[in-house]
């Protein structure tokens, strides 16, 4: 029985330390400037300091974008690359 909970854990403790990278694409609905957040789709993102190609102040309402992100806190993702979506 421990050699079959070890077989089973063993994978799921080596796969939690791996970022997974994931990818939004659709308009701003929303933008907070207090919080660096813009919501895209119903969710909202905060967007960090480095997130190039585009600051927060170059996010406007409206506007389509492309976030790429790999953090949560709560449900907000962190955003580390913007640009604008064709």
């Amino acid at each position: 029985m421990n050699k079959f909970v070890a077989l089973v854990a063993m994978p799921l403790l080596l796969s939690a330390g791996i970022a997974r990278a994931d990818q939004a694409v659709g308009t701003v609905e929303k933008v907070d400037p207090a919080t660096k957040t813009i919501w895209v789709g119903g969710n909202p993102y905060h967007i960090e300091d480095d997130a190039a190609p585009l600051s927060f102040a170059d996010i406007a309402v409206g506007e389509r974008v492309r976030l790429e992100f790999d953090g949560w806190q709560g449900a907000t993702r962190d955003v580390y690359e913007a640009d604008r979506a064709e």
